[in-house]
């Protein structure tokens, strides 16, 4: 193949055409897109008192470290004039990114274009990661990150002294930055060791410790330097990103179990393997290429990839992160079907295998799941939320409670609220955030709920405080009125039972 990135280029072309078709709809606005755009929010905001990850415990908003793709993101829904199509771009962006590094670094490591290509093209399609970025994630720019690093560091011997030094430190300041654009990146740390650790053995059989020690320098010094760059904005709130962190990672990475749980956690194979079900082919073909190309080194980085995931909560945000180890092992494993054109068996079935690799993401992703959201439409679309939440609400600076309802931070922004979400916190033992939350409950203007979740003895304990039931609404409904009856089961959007207090006590 003699023009790969011509190819690779249309490849994309294709991708965001077919993608820029469900920007909005697929899938619904959700949890995690909103809460990384409102990190982005706050470092340009700082002295906000609202979030999307509000805690109850220091009743003020979480600020994570990782903020420098929350910041993209948040400036791709600015450039947007509000809209979460923005934050989606950047995130579409992002994975862009990073397959291109992933591409980059196969043909870095003496792959065959056409294997390259596949591997990639069906990393980028694969369900986990397209759910990722089309739902506004920003781990694309954290692998982008991460992958060109790994580049670096394979090219980084090719070149003469000064541009080795060079790309090393490079390598060194992307692999200080990733986690910085966001915090699963250290979960790739195993996959940058697979090509640095071989650098400075190779530099020591050659060189002797004078070559460890350059090679080794100008990787920590572009690593201190990007670091101590990227922090230097957070500085002035360290010690408050200090103790958000411990509240971040206690909620949502599941850290501060005992040690008989993370032993525990070691062994929940079954557990990551429900969540790369999905991705199966890529799965089996990684592991296949493990084994039967004898990548030692590469298993090795698997096993601290795995590691560091079961260590933190296990889901798809997380075991995401184990996709750019299975990919160049998968790559591994179709390399000789494209190495030579003589027809033998073994070349064929190989080939049968790369095209099902990528064949199989190539029909979920750009054929099934659009399809998919073509049928649902318009339940799928957010313009009924948007209506109801300027037609029952309204305009202005109002103080809104949400109650894991997401999906209103995109309209509400727009409107000028003022938004709180909680951070999923343990209250009940804890005096200064049921302080808090009563404090909050008694400044709360409008509270929105899922309507399933709401039972009498909350509703009792809202009226009590003040606020009173404006009803259940269905945004995509005429009138916004649900069906008689019961209303109907949870939908893309709704319903959701919102909570007003009266105009003279706000």
């Amino acid at each position: 193949m003699r023009h790969p990135w011509r190819l690779w280029t249309g490849l994309l072309a294709l991708v965001l055409a077919v993608h820029l078709l469900t920007l909005t709809t697929s899938p619904p606005l959700w949890q995690d897109e909103v809460q990384q755009v409102d990190f982005g929010r706050l470092v340009l905001e700082p002295e906000s008192a609202w979030s999307a990850k509000w805690s109850p415990t220091t009743g003020r908003p979480i600020r994570v470290w990782s903020y420098v793709a929350p910041l993209v993101h948040e400036a791709g829904y600015r450039l947007a004039g509000g809209s979460p199509a923005g934050s989606r771009l950047a995130a579409l962006l992002g994975a862009f990114l990073a397959a291109s590094a992933l591409l980059a670094w196969l043909l870095a490591r003496r792959l065959p274009a056409a294997a390259a290509l596949m591997t990639a093209l069906a990393f980028l399609l694969d369900p986990l990661m397209v759910k990722s970025y089309k739902g506004g994630r920003v781990d694309g720019w954290a692998m982008a990150a991460a992958l060109a690093a790994c580049l670096l560091l394979r090219r980084a011997d090719e070149a003469p002294p000064y541009r080795s030094q060079a790309r090393l430190a490079l390598a060194g300041a992307l692999t200080a930055l990733a986690p910085l654009l966001w915090q699963s990146a250290v979960i790739l740390y195993p996959l940058i060791l697979l090509e640095l650790i071989p650098l400075l053995h190779g530099a020591l059989r050659r060189e002797g410790p004078a070559g460890v020690t350059r090679r080794l320098g100008a990787f920590a010094g572009g690593s201190l330097l990007a670091a101590l760059v990227a922090l230097l904005p957070l500085l002035p709130t360290a010690a408050m990103l200090i103790e958000d962190a411990r509240l971040f990672l206690a909620s949502s990475a599941g850290t501060g179990a005992p040690l008989q749980g993370l032993l525990r956690r070691l062994l929940r194979v079954d557990d990551v393997a429900g969540v790369l079900l999905p991705s199966a082919p890529l799965v089996l073909a990684g592991l296949a290429g493990l084994l039967v190309r004898r990548a030692g080194g590469m298993a090795l980085a698997l096993l601290g990839g795995y590691v560091l995931v079961s260590l933190t909560l296990i889901y798809s945000g997380r075991v995401l992160y184990l996709l750019p180890y299975l990919a160049p092992a998968a790559a591994l494993l179709i390399a000789p079907a494209f190495e030579s054109p003589a027809a033998t068996t073994t070349r064929r079935g190989l080939r049968l295998a790369a095209l099902g690799l990528t064949g199989w993401a190539v029909a979920v992703s750009l054929v099934a799941r659009p399809l998919l959201t073509f049928r649902q439409a318009d339940a799928r679309d957010p313009a009924g939320l948007y209506r109801m939440s300027r037609e029952v609400i309204g305009e202005g600076p109002h103080r809104v409670y949400l109650d894991r309802t997401f999906p209103l931070y995109f309209p509400g922004r727009p409107l000028g609220w003022h938004l709180y979400a909680p951070n999923w916190e343990i209250v009940g033992n804890n005096p200064a955030a049921r302080r808090h939350l009563t404090e909050l409950f008694d400044r709360i203007d409008f509270a929105v709920f899922e309507h399933d979740r709401l039972g009498k003895t909350a509703d009792s304990s809202l009226r009590a405080i003040g606020l009173t039931s404006l009803g259940t609404f269905c945004p995509h409904a005429a009138g916004y009125a649900c069906p008689e009856g019961a209303p109907p089961p949870p939908l893309a959007y709704g319903p959701y039972t919102i909570y007003a207090r009266a105009k003279e006590h706000r």
